[in-house]
């Protein structure tokens, strides 16, 4: 398991729903209340290279190739092959808690588990198109995973809202909404889980499997979630902001 040292700046954004340049960097998902006192936080990543933060990829997803235009999709790393169950998922591996790894802020007593998104979306910048509709990350003792016969813990989840405005879609539900993409060469944006909520009973970080499941509106090519390969992220001294890496890391806070 790596473990890095983040350095953040305290910042007063809003829970709003777009994650972007129109929107507050970081979105802070207020609703979730899991197993932490820590919030869980979204980061628009402005085409941060794979090559400055190499990645393992866990998941990939796309549309049907007979499908034609946009299409809400759900895919999930059940790393056994579901071809029935799980149409949506290109490719897809096990990631344990150990592999992931995790990050620590605020003199190692505030942890978080970082997933990085690589979208590969239609769309101009201020089109929200990138629209995830729901967002399940579970832990279980078991490698293989199956919506049919889910038997796991939950560590986040994130639902669309009915409210309109910021990052709605047709239907006037408000989805999380990234702004734009990079194309497959760079990391878009950013998820950060509280560590504690991945713990699992008296399972181990590498006996503790993470099954991910997203839904959300597909327009075009592949998109991939990957944990991220680095083993030391050094803050800079002289400031809050964490700037090593390209500035990975933006604006977080804590839950009030």
């Amino acid at each position: 398991m790596f473990v890095a040292t983040l350095g953040f700046s305290h910042s007063t954004a809003e829970a709003v729903i777009i994650v972007g340049p129109d929107g507050e960097n970081c979105y802070v998902d207020e609703v979730y209340k899991g197993k932490s006192d820590l919030s869980t936080y979204y980061e628009a990543l402005d085409g941060l290279s794979k090559k400055e933060l190499p990645g393992t990829t866990f998941l990939t997803t796309s549309r049907s190739s007979t499908i034609q235009g946009s299409s809400v999709i759900t895919g999930y790393n059940d790393a056994g092959g579901d071809s029935i169950n799980n149409t949506d998922t290109t490719s897809s591996s096990s990631l344990t808690l150990a592999q992931a790894g995790y990050l620590t802020h605020n003199n190692d007593d505030d942890k978080y588990v970082r997933f990085l998104l690589s979208a590969n979306q239609k769309g101009s910048p201020g089109d929200n198109y990138y629209k995830v509709q729901e967002l399940k990350i579970y832990t279980s003792e078991h490698e293989q995973f199956s919506l049919t016969s889910l038997s796991a813990c939950l560590a986040y989840e994130f639902t669309a809202t009915e409210e309109t405005g910021n990052g709605s879609d047709e239907t006037g539900n408000g989805a999380l909404a990234l702004q734009y993409t990079k194309g497959t060469s760079n990391w878009d944006a950013a998820l950060y889980v509280p560590y504690e909520n991945f713990q699992n009973g008296d399972l181990s970080a590498a006996q503790t499997y993470i099954h991910f499941v997203v839904t959300y509106e597909d327009n075009a090519g592949f998109d991939t979630w990957s944990v991220a390969e680095c083993d030391t992220l050094v803050p800079e001294p002289s400031s809050a902001l964490l700037v090593s890496l390209g500035g990975l890391i933006g604006l977080l806070r804590r839950r009030r």
